[in-house]
């Protein structure tokens, strides 16, 4: 199990107690918990890489399985850390997501919940990365570094939330905690999963998006030759006249492998980091022509956020943040540790939802795995 966490160094808060969070949609394993006044105590994931990268992608099986052998590991772990005295509710993730890697994390907290005698509520994903931005690392008395949620009256409505993962690509007007518009999505393929079979095809290890990221940013802009050669072979921005607000990404990985067959391009190539340049534009673009389309539409929005495992490619976020800074419109964007699937942003929605006039929403106590749950 490859382990990962954050912790910091703040108790359950005498009034609210301690909420649990589990997160199982896909291919990690991962467990948090966060106090009455929103400070994450304790968060821990385990990453399935490792059993998956020979298979080109994560296989459900195997990742259902997973799930199973880890969670209790990190529930162990949680309690050596923090205790269960103070716990008040269990959260999990109940879709979207693969079915086995949902079901096993739906029954483990069932299963938690009803041995620690406290309720448990099932969140959706989708709405756990759209209010991942508005936690935010903060010092504490003591001077190290805290994750501290936003109050939900703090967090600007409404604004405009891009949602790109290896699973997702949505555009979603969030008007407030609950209330949501899907105003765009993908198609097909999703932006994550574009970079992720890009790279399996040109040898690289899955998951592939951070390395073609890195390959990217090796590109000189000031060389003449890289210059000449990405204006000599643009790949095609999806969507582009399309009208709408939706997102398409087969045809761009039809050319992106046409392109590799062209130019002969395999991993460790001297035309390899180009290539990967070019299929970063070219999804930058994509996206950033229907966030602008969408404010010409919404004059009211004042803030864009981008979450969601691609929202931690450095040239999408700072091309965002630089094109909307001429706009006068502001961009969040979570941590790179928060953009990918986490149990700290299931644990600070639900804290959002109990602190609600009229608390935690009956629909989420009632409730079963569910792979297709939209938004």
């Amino acid at each position: 199990m490859n382990a990962k966490g954050n912790s910091g160094e703040a108790g359950a808060s005498a009034g609210g107690g301690v909420i649990v969070a589990i997160e199982t949609s896909f291919d990690d394993s991962a467990i948090a918990a966060i106090d009455g006044r929103g400070r994450i105590a304790y968060g821990f994931a385990a990453g399935q890489i490792e059993l998956h990268k020979d298979y080109g992608g994560v296989v459900p099986e195997i990742a259902a399985r997973s799930h199973l052998t880890s969670l209790p590991l990190l529930m162990d772990e949680l309690k050596n850390r923090i205790g269960f005295e103070d716990v008040s509710l269990i959260a999990v993730t109940r879709g979207p997501g693969l079915a086995g890697s949902l079901l096993a994390g739906v029954n483990f907290a069932q299963g938690a919940a009803l041995g620690l005698g406290v309720p448990c509520i099932g969140l959706n994903h989708l709405e756990g990365h759209i209010v991942s931005p508005f936690l935010e690392s903060r010092a504490d008395g003591g001077g190290k570094a805290q994750l501290e949620g936003l109050l939900l009256e703090v967090i600007p409505f409404p604004h405009l939330a891009v949602v790109v993962s290896g699973g997702n690509t949505l555009l979603v007007r969030a008007d407030r905690l609950g209330d949501y518009y899907v105003a765009g999505e993908t198609l097909d393929d999703a932006g994550g999963e574009l970079l992720d079979k890009i790279a399996v095809a040109l040898g690289r290890d899955y998951p592939g998006g951070a390395q073609i990221e890195k390959l990217a940013m090796q590109v000189d802009d000031t060389d003449k030759y890289a210059k000449d050669w990405l204006k000599k072979n643009p790949l095609p921005v999806p969507m582009r006249e399309s009208g709408d607000l939706n997102f398409s990404y087969s045809g761009l990985k039809t050319a992106a492998l046409r392109l590799m067959e062209r130019e002969e391009i395999t991993a460790g190539g001297e035309l390899e980091p180009l290539f990967c340049r070019a299929l970063l534009d070219a999804l930058v673009e994509s996206i950033w022509i229907k966030v602008r389309d969408f404010l010409k539409d919404n004059p009211d929005t004042r803030l864009v956020t981008a979450s969601g495992g691609v929202a931690a490619n450095r040239a999408l976020c700072g091309a965002l943040e630089k094109r909307l800074e001429r706009r006068d419109i502001s961009f969040k964007a979570p941590s790179k540790a928060l953009a990918v699937d986490n149990a700290e942003m299931m644990a600070y929605l639900a804290w959002l939802y109990a602190g609600t006039p009229g608390g935690i929403p009956q629909k989420f106590l009632e409730f079963d795995a569910d792979p297709a749950l939209a938004l």
